[in-house]
Parts: C-alpha cells; structure tokens; sequence
C-alpha cells in the first residue's frame, strides 16, 4: 500500500507492507475467551450480570489481540487447540452461554440504551466504547464467526467444521435488498442488488471462495449505478473496481454481508433470509 499526503508541506512518500498480527495463543483462548464465558453458570444468582461482563471481557480480549487483523488460518488452528485441551464440562459449559453472550452483544449493538443498565449494573461500562470502535466490533466479529464455523456451539463438543460454500448458494432478501449467489468454477459469484428507487439500483459484484468460515473476496468487487427507464436498462455507471467483500451466516442461519471499502462494520445490521424461487407451473 502507498501512501501519500500532498497537503503537507514537504510531501513524503511511504510504501507500507501489511504484516498480521500473531494470533492469541491456545492458553490464552482457552483462559480468556473460553473460560470467561464458561463461566457464567446460566440460571444461577447474577448470572445475566455475568453475561454482561463476560460480553465485555471478550470484546476486549478480541480487541486487546488485534484478532480482526490477524492471520485466520493460525487463528482457527489455535482454536482448535484450545477447545480440545478442555474438559467436556468446560465444553458444556462454554455451549451452555456462548449463544447467550452472542445475543446481547447483537442487542447491544442495536440498542444500547435496552441493555445500558445491565452493563452498567455488571460494572462493565467499557463495552460502550469497544461497540463505537470498529476495529473492536470487526475483531469480535472475526473471532466468534470461527468459533460458530467450527461447530462448538451445539452442545456436541464436536468442534469439527459444518460449514460448506454451497450453504451459501442461492437467493437472499432484507427488505429492499437481495443477494443472489451462484456456484461459478472453484468459487462463488455474489451479486447484491440494492434499488434506491423503482428506477435505480446499486449493484455489487463478487467473485469469493469459501475460507472455511464464509465466502471472500479480493478487491477486485464492482460497484454499478444501474438507471432503468419503461424499456429497460438506461444507462450503467462503474463507481468502484475494488471493493472486497464478506459473507457469513449467522446462528440463526442468516446471511450477513460486509463491503470492506463501503460498509466495513455492517452498519445497516442488515441479516438476508434465504428464499425458495417457485417457477409458476412447476
């Protein structure tokens, strides 16, 4: 990457290397995101005030790691570790909360006012200021989509990988939005579809693979102003080349799609349903 400022006075040119940074370590996942919210004991006296501060620990531990820059084949790998080296009751009991922790940091993010109290009352009042830091929320949404992806949290303690590119495939819709994926060569071609009105429609095309967790791309996405009039297409705008983008289910088995040029923290909280096309006659 370069990087140049011509408003400075002496103009100075850097060329930057992207280096990731370490993932946390097996002891460290297994003590401080494992542990942290396999300890909250569901049901017991102060466990909803548990949960509030476990869901700060681990947005904190995630940012503390820098995990939404770090290399995710080693992060999996260290996972993977962690989880074998414990016990199946602290297995049961991780699965026992992690949905859980999972759900309010997703109330939290959409409301913080609902919830403020319970953090407050919890004493994890930082958690506020880790949802209004990006890197905060991409790091925690990096590390929770490889625990989902891994398949630890259906109470098996089998955290083998359930996920394949072809979930993926097919046609989603939020509200005025759709995204239709189709299996393409090796990969996957995602297209998204947006209209701002009857007449006109952003388009973001995608050619991604499946890392294991969801479906990637490299900046090469495209980004189209489609103008339509009574006969058809008007005219078609290119806006950008380079987009790059993501697309992850989540426990629910929704689609969740993050443009890292234009939307890199999912701001809309946009999750796609997946629906059946019915071909009249068939």
């Amino acid at each position: 990457m370069r990087w140049n400022d011509s408003r400075e006075e002496r103009s100075v040119q850097f060329d930057l290397e992207r280096v990731p940074v370490p993932a946390p370590t097996p002891d460290e996942l297994a003590e401080g995101f494992f542990g942290v919210i396999g300890a909250i004991a569901p049901g017991a006296a102060g466990s909803s005030l548990r949960e509030a501060a476990a869901a700060c620990e681990g947005m904190r531990f995630a940012l503390g790691h820098g995990i939404w820059y770090t290399d995710v084949s080693t992060l999996r790998k260290n996972i993977l570790t962690a989880w074998e080296s414990m016990t199946e009751e602290e297995q049961g009991a991780f699965d026992a909360s992690f949905i859980s922790v999972l759900t309010l940091v997703r109330d939290a993010e959409a409301d913080w006012n609902t919830v403020k109290g319970r953090f407050e009352d919890a004493g994890a009042d930082a958690m506020k200021g880790y949802l209004d830091d990006a890197a905060a929320r991409l790091s925690w949404d990096v590390l929770t989509a490889n625990i989902l992806t891994m398949g630890n949290s259906d109470g098996s303690g089998d955290i083998g990988n359930t996920l394949a590119g072809e979930d993926f495939a097919g046609t989603w819709v939020c509200g005025r939005a759709n995204i239709t994926i189709t299996k393409e060569g090796d990969g996957f071609r995602c297209v998204v579809d947006w209209p701002n009105s009857a007449a006109e429609v952003y388009r973001w095309e995608y050619l991604c693979t499946f890392d294991g967790m969801g479906l990637s791309s490299e900046e090469t996405g495209v980004k189209r102003d489609l103008i339509y009039n009574e006969t058809g297409l008007e005219s078609e705008t290119v806006l950008f080349e380079d987009g790059a983008a993501s697309f992850s289910l989540t426990p629910e088995g929704k689609l969740t799609w993050i443009d890292f040029k234009e939307y890199p923290d999912n701001p809309n909280g946009m999750e796609f349903e997946k629906v059946e096309i019915v071909v009249p006659g068939n």
